[in-house]
This record gives structure tokens, sequence and C-alpha cells, in this order.
């Protein structure tokens, strides 16, 4: 549906803009549109779309809400997902640092074919999960491998936070100049991207 549509792709907008509570109104309104017009796919969407908004809103337990939810539908329709449900709940175990189990849920959410729309913020958990764990070199590669997809996709949301990681990894392993100057290209980025959310 459209609306909902505009709602859930809105709320993002808004989240990335600086204005999470505009977004979260946003995207409870493209939900409620979604349930009222009962159509399947678009409430999957909607569901998974709100999951995503959650994890950035740093509320994985309402995140794990609305996967769980995505999931049951799908049962109960006997439909596919449009959007990988594993990436969203290895995401949900990278935000509550149960790393290890995260970077197996990641790394098996990756290898299925629905993972293409979220492969470079999977690849970005995957390499937060890593770092969890002091795994800096793994993690290192990880995002080498997301900055790549994003070049070829175009999908470039996440790549502000794909070189604040790289920052961090580079620290970890004592090579501060690197580091400082990831962390300065990840300023640039949300900036030029007017994405607040990732400004410091």
């Amino acid at each position: 549906d459209p609306g909902a549509c505009a709602c859930y792709m809105g709320a993002q907008a808004y989240w990335l803009l600086g204005q999470p509570d505009t977004a979260l109104a946003i995207a409870r309104e493209g939900l409620v549109l979604a349930e009222t017009i009962a159509h399947p796919f678009t409430l999957e969407t909607a569901l998974a779309m709100n999951a995503l908004l959650h994890l950035d809103r740093e509320e994985p337990e309402l995140a794990l809400q609305r996967i769980e939810a995505v999931e049951a539908l799908a049962a109960g329709q006997r439909m596919g997902f449009a959007i990988e449900p594993q990436i969203l709940r290895g995401a949900v175990m990278t935000a509550q640092s149960a790393s290890a189990d995260a970077v197996l849920c990641l790394r098996d959410a990756l290898t299925r074919p629905r993972a293409v729309r979220l492969r470079p913020y999977g690849l970005l958990k995957l390499a937060e999960a890593l770092l969890q764990q002091g795994k800096h070199e793994e993690a290192l590669n990880t995002i080498a491998e997301a900055l790549n997809v994003q070049q070829q996709t175009e999908q470039r949301r996440w790549e502000p936070e794909l070189y604040r990681l790289q920052g961090i990894a580079l620290s970890e392993l004592n090579q501060l100049a690197p580091a400082t100057r990831a962390f300065e290209v990840a300023m640039r980025i949300a900036s030029n991207q007017q994405a607040k959310a990732y400004e410091p």
C-alpha cells in the first residue's frame, strides 16, 4: 500500500534527520494503516521496517516483538519475507551484547537470498558483534565487504556508521592515524547526508 510505504519510509527519513519521536509517530501511523487494510505483504513490510526503526532507537525488545510478528504473519499466510528477519534478529542480539549468538545468526542470515535488501546493514551489525568479541581484524574485513557492497548497490544509508566502526576497530589495533581519518570520513559523510542521527 502506498500510504503505509510512505509512512515507514518517511519514518526512516525522520530518524536519520535526528527526529526519532516524529519517526516513531509516523511509523506507528503506517503500521495502523497496514493493519486496517489487512494486506499481508504490506503489513509484513511495515512490521519489519518498524523493527528496524526500534533497532535504530536502541529498543531491541520492541524490535524483537515486531520480528516475531513478521515471522508469525509469514507462517500464517504461507508467504516469504520481503526483508530477511534473521538479519533483524541478529541485530537485536548485537544490541543486547549477545555477540557470539549474533555472529552465528548474522552469518547464516547473510547467506540467504532474501538478505540482499539489507545486506549492508547485516554486515554492519556483524562487524559490530565482532568488535564486541574483540575480533578487530575480522570486523575490518567485514566493514570492507560492506563498503564494497554499498559501492556496487548505491545503498549508502549506513556508510557513516561503517566508517565509525572502522575507526573503532583501527583504534583498538593502535592504528591511530588511520582511525582518525575513518572518524573524519564518518562525520563528513553524515554531514553531507544531513544524517544527524549519525553525527556525534
